[in-house]
């Protein structure tokens, strides 16, 4: 938390994170509201690993097309 202070949103963050998995999405709300990171929970999803889930989705596909 503190290097993403540091940074004053100059390196953008986004984070996907299972919004159904504990864990992750209390690290993702420690994140909310710093510079440069936006938080994309993902609807009833419990698992840590995201990268199957945002390719299925086509989120991913959307955020490169920005």
């Amino acid at each position: 938390l503190a290097d993403v202070r540091a940074g004053g949103g100059k390196t953008l963050q986004n984070n996907w994170y299972g919004a159904d998995a504990r864990e992750d999405a209390a690290h993702a709300r420690q994140l909310e509201g710093q510079p440069g990171v936006t938080l994309e929970p993902i609807p009833d999803f419990a698992a840590h690993t995201t990268y199957e889930k945002i390719l299925e989705s086509g989120a991913f596909e959307d955020f490169v097309a920005g």
